[in-house]
């Protein structure tokens, strides 16, 4: 498991969790956070770099993440840093 955070004057204003699967040579990236005020600045960019960068040391050969379909910032990052989109998770409420 690896952490990653940023952090502006002592305070922690964004982090990046994930972990490596040496079965599957993957990393997941189980959390990526930046608070409200600091988005926008390329931390999240710096972040996901910095934990490519990790899984690269740990020979993985991919990276997943999962991200809400809501979330278009986050989906828009990820395409622009090269990740494709692998799975569509559905779901449906019964009574």
């Amino acid at each position: 498991m690896i952490k990653f955070i940023y952090e502006n004057e002592g305070q922690l204003i964004a982090f990046i969790w994930g972990h490596f699967s040496n079965e599957k040579s993957m990393v997941n990236i189980e959390l990526l956070y930046v608070e409200p005020q600091f988005r926008k600045l390329g931390i999240a960019t710096q972040l996901k770099i910095a934990l490519e960068k990790w899984a690269k040391t740990m020979n993985a050969k991919r990276i997943s993440s999962t991200i809400h379909k809501s979330n278009l910032p986050m989906i828009s990052l990820n395409k622009d840093l090269g990740y494709q989109v692998s799975h569509v998770k559905m779901y449906k409420d019964i009574d």
